[in-house]
C-alpha cells in the first residue's frame, strides 16, 4: 500500500514495476476523474524491492523509487496458506 500525500484531486494513473526478466512484476492503477482516488494506492502483486512508481495526471508526471520492507503474514497459521507479504510506503506529490 502506498500513501500519496498531497494526492492529485483529479484523475491520475499509477504504474509500479519491480524485478526484472521473468520476475518482472507490473501493476497499473487508473483513478477516474472527479474527486480522484483518495490518498492511497494498493499495488497488489508487487513483492520485490526496489519498486519504480510513476504517477501521472493529464498534465504532470512524478517518478518515485520505493524500497519497501515486506512483512510476512500467515493468517491461517504457518502450515496453512496463504502466505502474504505486506509493506507500506509514503510518497509526496509536489
Amino acid at each position: 500500500q502506498v500513501t500519496v500525500l498531497n494526492a492529485p484531486r483529479g484523475g491520475y494513473a499509477a504504474v509500479a514495476r519491480a524485478g526484472s526478466g521473468v520476475n518482472l512484476r507490473e501493476v497499473r492503477v487508473t483513478c477516474p476523474g472527479g474527486q480522484g482516488c483518495g490518498d492511497w494506492l494498493l499495488l497488489e502483486g508487487i513483492d520485490a524491492s526496489p519498486v519504480d512508481l510513476t504517477i501521472s495526471t493529464a498534465t504532470e508526471t512524478r517518478h518515485f523509487t520505493l524500497r519497501p520492507q515486506y512483512e510476512k503474514h500467515e493468517p491461517n497459521g504457518a502450515r496453512c496458506g496463504p502466505t502474504c507479504f505486506y509493506a507500506e510506503q509514503t510518497v509526496t506529490w509536489e
